[in-house]
């Protein structure tokens, strides 16, 4: 089952999803079967990734810490990239954009499948910009707690609340169509809005307002970090008698500093292609299609590496998971080893019926033996001890004898 459109429902124009079936349909195996081998890969170490870093936060992060809610909500619009959208890439690099699911199904996949696409990838987005400003009010304000668990849940919450807003005009144009004997799955902003310029118009919106000022604020905000990092001092602040802790709480923070930064340039560096073809091209040359997908994508494998280098919380994690599963390795080791000694003895002690018998004649004859020589040698310990008892007795009843006569009844030590 294809859930594969083309890169027309990017774009936004229904005529280019027609005229874009015929990519990927021409190009050698070679190249397609590499293309799928790629992406398989990708997707599986992605869904290990992010499935794994949701566990541990989930599992082993401090609810008051709000980095680890950013973390959190990363991997989740990861998971929404990874199982929603690339499967559809698959098929569509061997058989074209061609939309093989018909009736409601398939017009219902044709609205969500590209809609939950984008939809992550501004949540994504202004993720990595509320973790910024976050950034930023733990550097710049150390002793006031701006950015607390609620603020941060909200601040999720409203990410993904304007993705969806920002992309109901798209999900609302998007809609199946048969062509030439295909189907296809595009977008049509201009019928929709009765605009000819519509598509140009949407997509310019959603290129500044999704992407020029987030990342421009984004790198305002470690800017002034950077600065702060290196001089000791933020814009306008005075020197206080708090100068000491201010400067403790923002060592504190450099790993978790660091970790966005590296995260921000990196998706940056993988996603910049995807946004610039979109106000670049109105309709993507099939040649980038591939690269400018794959590149955006590999954003969804490397992200789960990074927390791992650069989270505590998901190194705690996988700590533990490591420890306990040497322990129950090591378990399993003793149990194995413990069966195999008690079946080897077991084996040892198992005999022949033959054997059996002569050993049990043997035990007969060693057992009259010994009880013979057990009953002689306890008559003669027995005669020994009555003689010597009898010494004892004697002893005993002369001084009970002599001691009777004593007005006093008693056994003296003088008469023992």
């Amino acid at each position: 089952m294809n859930f594969s459109s083309n890169d027309a429902s990017d774009n936004g124009t229904s005529s280019t999803t027609t005229a874009s079936t015929a990519c990927y349909v021409n190009d050698p195996f070679s190249i397609k079967v590499a293309r799928i081998v790629a992406y398989s890969v990708l997707i599986l170490a992605s869904l290990i990734g992010n499935i794994l870093i949701v566990t541990l936060i989930c599992k082993y992060g401090r609810a008051r810490k709000t980095i680890n809610l950013a973390v959190l909500n990363m991997a989740v619009a990861n998971l929404v990239i990874t199982t929603v959208y690339m499967p559809r890439l698959i098929p569509m690099f061997l058989i074209g954009t061609v939309w093989l699911v018909e009736g409601d199904f398939g017009y219902a996949l044709c609205k969500m499948v590209p809609f939950l696409h984008h939809v992550a990838i501004i949540a994504s987005v202004l993720t990595l910009l509320t973790s910024g400003l976050d950034t930023f009010c733990a550097v710049v304000f150390p002793l006031k707690t701006i950015f607390t668990t609620k603020v941060a849940r909200l601040a999720i919450f409203l990410t993904w609340a304007l993705a969806i807003a920002a992309r109901l005009p798209y999900l609302m144009s998007l809609r199946t169509k048969t062509s030439k004997g295909k189907q296809t799955c595009g977008s049509d902003l201009s019928t929709l809005f009765n605009n000819e310029n519509a598509r140009d118009i949407y997509y310019t919106f959603l290129f500044v307002m999704f992407y020029v000022l987030p990342w421009l604020a984004i790198f305002i905000f470690y800017l002034i970090i950077a600065i702060k990092l290196k001089t000791g001092k933020t814009p306008l602040q005075e020197s206080t008698t708090a100068a000491r802790l201010k400067e403790l709480r923002v060592k504190a923070t450099r790993n978790v500093i660091k970790m966005m930064i590296v995260i921000t340039l990196v998706f940056l560096v993988c996603w910049i292609a995807y946004f610039l073809a979109q106000v670049a091209f109105r309709k993507v040359p099939c040649s980038f299609r591939f690269w400018r997908l794959f590149l955006a994508h590999c954003n969804c494998a490397i992200n789960p590496v990074l927390f791992v280098v650069f989270d505590p919380t998901v190194r705690t994690g996988i700590k533990d998971i490591a420890r306990k599963y040497r322990a129950s390795h090591r378990l399993s080791y003793v149990c194995d080893t413990f069966f195999s000694t008690a079946a080897t003895k077991k084996q040892k002690l198992s005999i022949s019926p033959t054997k059996r018998k002569s050993r049990a004649s043997e035990f007969s004859i060693n057992a009259t033996t010994n009880t013979t020589t057990v009953g002689e040698s306890g008559r003669r310990t027995l005669t020994r001890r009555n003689v010597g008892n009898a010494d004892d007795l004697g002893i005993r009843n002369q001084g009970i004898e002599e001691n009777h006569n004593s007005p006093n009844e008693c056994l003296s030590f003088s008469t023992l």
